[in-house]
């Protein structure tokens, strides 16, 4: 079982100045909730105490999200040190009926504090909840060892997260597999993409079975993330979806993203399905592709690419 987390209306917010208006957060969760199994919203404390009320911005968000979510379930992650900055409130009191996944962001550099009573606030509650290994390249095996008592098997998943997208395809594959076999836990990625490896790392991810972190159009942070676009299509043709639910899918993602990112959005789009069909580009002016036509389908670029 693979699972994509969309991670737009966090990592992506990076590009609103941590501020994303709720008008996107609507589209976005509308039209990925049948396509993405988790959306993830905010950073409570705004990405580092940006904002007095960056809390209660996270929970409105959160609170808008779950009421339009039906398939999709929904995310929010918390960083400790922030938390406990801000006085470290009832995780259960905040998050009540909003949160379906809490995710918490463990840094290396910094030394355990709240993390454990912030788990146990989880389970007590019985909130899912999963760890973020936040700058995994820095990570020693024996400061994995000595995360034991958190890295237990209440928690959901522990995730891989390249924080500065240095990491090599070889370097993430050699510590998930130290991660699942001392901890017998479930995988999850999230790959930036400052050296180009995003996408690769994550649909490897996806096809031994791990919860991969992406963003629309891989906007984010930085180098930005690996592609819900790309992830979500290529898992679908993965499991055999027909090429007209490969289409409906398109038509969702195009709703997605052309309302924040315009005719950006249907240029990556196609680029990525000439990468799914082997269709040439200069075959994109065939009268096949129609001047009102939104985005060619699939099957049409099959069609010319393969002339069926």
């Amino acid at each position: 079982m693979t699972y994509i987390l969309d991670s737009t209306l966090r990592d992506g917010a990076y590009l609103f100045g941590n501020a994303m208006p709720i008008a996107y957060v609507n589209t976005i969760a509308t039209n990925l909730d049948t396509l993405v199994d988790y959306i993830e919203v905010g950073s409570p404390v705004s990405f580092g105490c940006g904002s007095i009320n960056a809390l209660e911005d996270d929970i409105y968000r959160l609170s808008s999200l779950k009421g339009i979510l039906s398939n999709a379930k929904s995310a929010v992650f918390i960083q400790p040190s922030l938390w406990k900055y801000i006085g470290s409130p009832s995780i259960a009191e905040t998050f009540a009926g909003t949160a379906d996944l809490i995710r918490f962001g463990l840094d290396p550099e910094l030394d355990l504090t709240i993390e454990e009573d912030l788990l146990n606030q989880c389970f007590q509650a019985s909130i899912p909840c999963s760890i973020n290994l936040m700058k995994a390249y820095r990570y020693t095996e024996q400061q994995l060892m000595a995360l034991s008592p958190l890295l237990n098997s209440n928690v959901q998943y522990i995730s891989i997260v390249d924080s500065s997208g240095c990491m090599s395809p070889q370097e993430v594959c050699k510590l998930a597999a130290f991660i699942s076999r001392r901890f017998k836990a479930l995988i999850g990625l999230h790959i930036h993409n400052n050296t180009g490896y995003a996408n690769h790392i994550s649909l490897q991810g996806l096809g031994t079975g791990y919860c991969v972190d992406s963003t629309l159009l891989g906007k984010g942070r930085a180098g930005g993330n690996a592609d819900t676009c790309l992830l979500v299509l290529k898992r679908a043709l993965m499991a055999g979806a027909s090429l007209d639910v490969v289409d409906g899918y398109l038509r969702k993602l195009m709703s997605a993203t052309s309302l924040i990112w315009g005719a950006e959005a249907r240029t990556h789009l196609i680029d990525i399905l000439l990468g799914i069909t082997s269709l040439h580009s200069s075959s994109l002016s065939s009268d096949s592709f129609g001047k009102l036509d939104l985005i060619p389908s699939i099957n049409s670029m099959l069609d010319v690419a393969w002339k069926r």
